[in-house]
């Protein structure tokens, strides 16, 4: 089978799944077979930083005193029979009490791994790096520290719920994921980064959903690197600088995992979040293709630019010649994807189209001076930049669909305009509903983005499997 037949059915695969969001968020998109869940049984151990001692068994009676021996309990590289559950009592634990690298558990659906803490928000760890874990649940659980908070590497089939990161400026990203499948993300906490608190790179498979994140200097989230068939719904997006939601941005061709090296972002739905202070772009895409941005609730974005983004992606081969890696951008080239070899200099990056994006249902509003646009759409670009990278003339607006949205926005744009290319502008007000300043939530200064006036949900078609071929 040819690459781009492959990629086909792959995507014709994510489509069934991801089409389940489109009628309503209730249902998660991705979960059947890929959540883990507790199951009963299996080894037990207790840890107790106050009281226990590792030389203990690890019973309620005799818990260990450091999370290193319990993790060191269970077995490595190898696939687990029965479940294995670490239960953390009230306490804090250091890095010398907690493991260097969490790496190569291999649980299963009928035998996972879960670390939980007894009481929820109760039990607190260091920073945390994952290679290779299958099959881990962390329930109820704080982070707490001056790095990056808990990164997962080549991981599967985790899910991270009700429990908190508490991150700070000192830190990049508090919450990554990269090169990961059947990733899920319930009910947490995540904050504090001078780039992102929540950050996918090449992630396919699994939702995002009831989280509360915010306070950082980037996006909030951004979900690239050909992260693909993804929901990111119902939740709490604020305070971050440059934007909220972003399906796709820029990656290193390296990096990436085929097939889903081409877009930066495949088959990935962004709704019924409530969204607030971002100087930016509240959602957008940039270098996505089968993306629905539908049904959010944005208020107070884009006071210095614009509320939606639409905008290319960005593709390098990252490092200088001879670095470990750089060889897999030749490679990838060689097998159709899309990108460049050659070391940038911030501005001659690959830039990677969008295609059938969708912009509908949501519901936008300012109480400042709008910036210079409403929705960013920037036109065909062509240059010596796409030379060898498989991509000719690109455009951000192939299949482009944006309608039953309103903006209620600070002022009139400079032009007068709706933020649109004049030629476009007639469609684009005939299709949404563009005013004056307007407060149309219950309680935006409090975060209470619940609609004060009737706007109707939007049914959203499934997406489309094509691509350029």
């Amino acid at each position: 089978m040819s690459r781009l037949g492959l990629i086909a059915l792959v995507i014709a695969a994510m489509t069934l799944v991801v089409s389940d969001a489109f009628a309503g968020v209730a249902g998660r998109v991705g979960t059947v077979g890929g959540e883990p869940g507790v199951v009963a049984g299996g080894v037990t151990i207790y840890v107790d930083a106050a009281h226990g001692r590792d030389s203990w068994p690890g019973t309620s009676a005799r818990p260990l005193q450091t999370v290193t021996a319990a993790w060191n309990r269970i077995p490595q590289s190898r696939t687990l029979r029965v479940p294995y559950t670490i239960v953390l009592r009230p306490g804090r634990w250091g890095r010398l009490q907690t493991p260097n690298y969490w790496e190569q558990r291999w649980g299963t659906a009928a035998a996972p791994v879960i670390l939980r803490a007894a009481e929820p928000g109760t039990a607190v760890l260091p920073d945390v790096n994952m290679f290779d874990v299958r099959w881990l649940i962390v329930d109820g659980v704080r982070f707490s520290d001056q790095f990056d908070l808990f990164h997962c590497e080549q991981c599967r089939h985790v899910l991270l719920e009700d429990s908190r990161f508490d991150g700070s400026q000192a830190l990049l990203d508090t919450v990554k994921f990269n090169q990961s499948t059947w990733i899920f993300l319930h009910d947490d906490v995540i904050h504090g980064a001078s780039e992102n608190p929540l950050q996918f790179v090449a992630v396919q498979h699994g939702d995002v959903t009831g989280n509360d994140i915010y306070g950082a200097g980037d996006w909030c989230a951004y979900f690239k690197g050909g992260s693909a068939d993804l929901l990111i719904a119902d939740n709490r997006v604020h305070d971050c600088v440059t934007g909220g939601l972003l399906a796709g941005q820029g990656t290193g061709l390296q990096f990436m995992v085929p097939p889903f090296d081409r877009y930066e972002a495949y088959g990935i739905v962004i709704a019924g979040n409530w969204i607030w202070h971002t100087r930016g772009a509240g959602i957008g895409v940039n270098g996505g293709a089968d993306i629905a941005l539908v049904d959010n609730r944005l208020w107070d974005t884009g006071s210095t630019s614009h509320t939606v983004e639409i905008d290319y992606g960005l593709r390098s081969c990252d490092g200088k010649p001879g670095d470990p890696g750089r060889g897999y951008c030749r490679r990838y080239l060689d097998e159709g994807a899309w990108g460049t070899t050659r070391v940038d200099n911030g501005s001659n990056e690959v830039r990677i189209p969008d295609l059938n994006v969708t912009v509908a249902g949501n519901v936008i509003a300012n109480p400042r001076v709008q910036g210079d646009e409403l929705v960013d759409l920037p036109g065909p670009f062509a240059g010596a930049s796409q030379d060898g990278s498989g991509l000719g003339t690109v455009r951000t607006d192939t299949g482009l669909q944006i309608y039953d949205n309103e903006f209620a926005v600070g002022r009139s744009l400079p032009d007068g305009t709706a933020g649109c290319r004049a030629s476009d502008c007639t469609a684009f007000r005939s299709r949404n509903l563009v005013t004056g300043p307007a407060d149309p939530f219950i309680d935006a200064t409090r975060g209470n983005l619940t609609l004060t006036h009737a706007w109707p949900a939007v049914a959203v078609p499934s997406p489309s499997s094509s691509l350029p071929g």
